[in-house]
């Protein structure tokens, strides 16, 4: 089941980030069991070419792209490939996310670029109406919470039906309300209740990014259903960390000779 069709249904979806154009690492999270991926296009340097390969090793995972920008040639790009939706950060209006929609939803639901010789369209071995009317319910659009501006646009964002997942960016709110750094600031918190309690006066999922495994299950109380936890860069580190950690502590431990 596609985690379009399990956030409707209540269910909490678990992914993290890809940060690395590494096919091999992206296979691993797949067989680890991963709900999604979310292939970073802003924090990163990965490719549209690159992106795609990814996507070719992410088995029956969904993936998502976190576009660079809001831009129509960013939207095509990452749905062409076959990305089960896409991640927009940096909007401040709700109309932008409107216009976003647009890019990525074929007639008589937006003016998406049409194409079949293109992977999402399997080059053209579909039928063609079948195709159209697939991807226009399937595809999944996640908007970043993430300045006071949209904030304070929140029930409007969450007037538009093809809004899927508010996701929650708590550093970035940080900074947009002048505490950077501090998520826990009186204002980001505020801010962050306003965007749970609009998101439940209109029946849309929430997301957020877990920097800790350990948030997860306070997320999951608070009622997130989207999370994701750390990314590939943030598995590695903690692994190499700790791996260290231990076998630094046997060697002072160990008896002298």
């Amino acid at each position: 089941m596609k985690i379009k069709e399990r956030l409707k249904n209540k269910e909490t979806v678990y992914g993290t980030f890809v940060k690395l154009n590494c096919p091999q690492i992206v296979e691993m999270l797949s067989f680890a069991g991963l709900d999604f991926i979310i292939i970073d296009m802003e924090h990163s340097t990965i490719s549209h070419e690159a992106a795609e390969n990814l996507m070719r090793a992410a088995g029956d995972m969904d993936v998502i792209v976190r576009v660079p920008a809001a831009a129509e040639e960013h939207v095509l790009h990452a749905l062409d490939a076959g990305a089960s939706g896409v991640q927009v950060p940096g909007l401040q209006r709700a109309s932008e996310a409107e216009q976003v929609v647009g890019w990525g939803k074929y007639f008589p639901m937006g003016g998406r670029g049409l194409s079949f010789a293109q992977r999402s369209a399997r080059y053209g071995f579909v039928d063609k109406d079948q195709y159209i009317e697939e991807k226009n319910e399937e595809s999944l659009f996640v908007f970043h919470i993430e300045n006071k501006e949209m904030v304070e646009e929140i029930d409007r964002l969450c007037e538009n039906p093809q809004v899927d997942v508010l996701f929650i960016g708590p550093m970035d709110l940080s900074q947009s309300y002048g505490t950077p750094g501090n998520a826990g600031s009186e204002p980001v918190q505020k801010a962050i209740q306003t965007v749970m309690e609009a998101a439940k006066r209109h029946d849309k999922a929430v997301g957020i990014f877990a920097a800790q495994i350990g948030d997860i299950e306070k997320y999951k109380r608070q009622g997130i259903q989207y999370i994701a936890a750390a990314s590939d860069i943030g598995f590695c580190k903690a692994g190499a960390s700790e791996y260290m950690k231990t076998a630094s502590a046997l060697q002072e431990s160990a008896p002298g000779i």
